[in-house]
C-alpha cells in the first residue's frame, strides 16, 4: 500500500497492503480509550480468528521546525510496545505493530481503505462538528471518513 502524502513509516517493517489486508486495525494512542479500544479488537480477532495491526501515530505541531529528534519516535514505538504487552498479553492473537508519522485521523481513515475493520477509542470531549462532540476528534472523523466498517470504544466501556 502506497502510504499518502504525509505519512512516514517509521517502524520497520513498513506497512505493505499484504500486511494489512483484512486485517483490524485499531488506534492506539496510550489512552484509557485506546487500551479499551485494543482490549475489545483482541477479543473480537480472536473470536473471528483474524490478525490485529495496532498503529501509533505522531506529528509534531505546525509551527514546530527543524530536525525531529529519534526520540519522539523511540517514545512512541516504546508506548505502544507497553500498551501492546500489557493488553494484548498471551491472547493468542497475532498482532503487528506500526508507528506512522502523520495526523492520527488520516492515517486510521488510509489504512481503513484496506481493513476489514476500524477499531478505536473515544473519550468523547470533541468540540467540533456534531459526530466530533458526541464521539470526540479524532473518532468523529475517522467514523465519518473510514472505507470500512469502523467500531467506536468508550474508555468506560463494558461489553462482557
Amino acid at each position: 500500500m502506497a502510504l499518502g502524502s504525509g505519512l512516514t513509516p517509521i517502524a520497520e517493517p513498513a506497512i505493505r497492503s499484504d500486511s494489512t489486508s483484512g486485517a483490524i486495525v485499531v488506534g492506539i494512542d496510550g489512552s484509557p480509550a485506546a487500551r479499551a479500544a485494543l482490549a475489545w479488537a483482541v477479543e473480537h480477532a480472536r473470536c473471528v480468528g483474524s490478525a490485529l495491526l495496532a498503529v501509533s501515530a505522531w506529528s509534531l505541531p505546525a509551527d514546530v521546525e527543524g530536525p525531529v529528534s529519534p526520540e519522539i519516535e523511540r517514545y512512541v514505538r516504546n508506548r505502544l510496545a507497553e500498551t501492546l504487552a500489557e493488553v494484548v498479553g498471551d491472547s493468542g492473537v497475532t498482532v503487528t505493530a506500526n508507528v506512522l508519522r502523520g495526523q492520527a485521523d488520516a492515517v486510521l481513515v488510509e489504512l481503513s481503505s484496506s481493513a476489514s475493520l476500524l477499531v478505536v477509542g473515544c473519550q468523547g470531549q470533541g468540540n467540533g462538528e456534531p459526530a466530533e462532540r458526541l464521539l470526540g476528534d479524532v473518532s468523529g472523523r475517522v467514523v465519518t471518513h473510514a472505507h470500512c466498517p469502523v467500531v467506536v470504544v468508550r474508555a468506560d466501556a463494558r461489553w462482557t
